[in-house]
């Protein structure tokens, strides 16, 4: 051990040596400083993790509407594809409807022109009665 000098009165004094000397201030400022830098650090990773969980899942529901809307697409192109068809069969039918419609107007010409005859020859018969 080392010996200890003795002051004046008798007692042995203690070393001389404060806890605030300048270099252990040094070490509590330099200590106080990483512990703020590491702090600020570990907040920021902690609000781009918060980030990234948030874009995560604003990505996640965009993919679920997007195979939503791809799903009534298809099923508006399905309607559409159905009422085409609907559209055709309508188109069939007025076509052959105006077919006979011309028939019919041609059978009345016929028979217009036929009563206008028979007309024209009963008045002759009657000329001649």
């Amino acid at each position: 051990p080392q010996d200890v000098p003795e002051n004046g009165h008798g007692m042995q004094s203690i070393p001389n040596n404060p806890i605030f000397s300048c270099g252990n201030c040094l070490l509590m400022v330099l200590t106080l400083i990483v512990a703020i830098i590491v702090t600020a650090l570990i907040v920021k990773a902690t609000e781009l993790q918060i980030l990234n969980e948030e874009k995560d899942a604003t990505i996640d529901s965009l993919a679920t509407e997007t195979d939503e809307l791809k799903q009534k697409l298809k099923a508006n192109e399905n309607s559409i594809e159905n009422l085409n068809s609907k559209i055709k069969v309508v188109n069939t039918d007025r076509e052959d409807l105006d077919k006979l419609l011309e028939n019919k107007e041609s059978a009345i010409t016929l028979l217009f022109t036929e009563n206008k005859k028979s007309k024209e020859s009963i008045k002759a018969n009657l000329r001649d009665i």
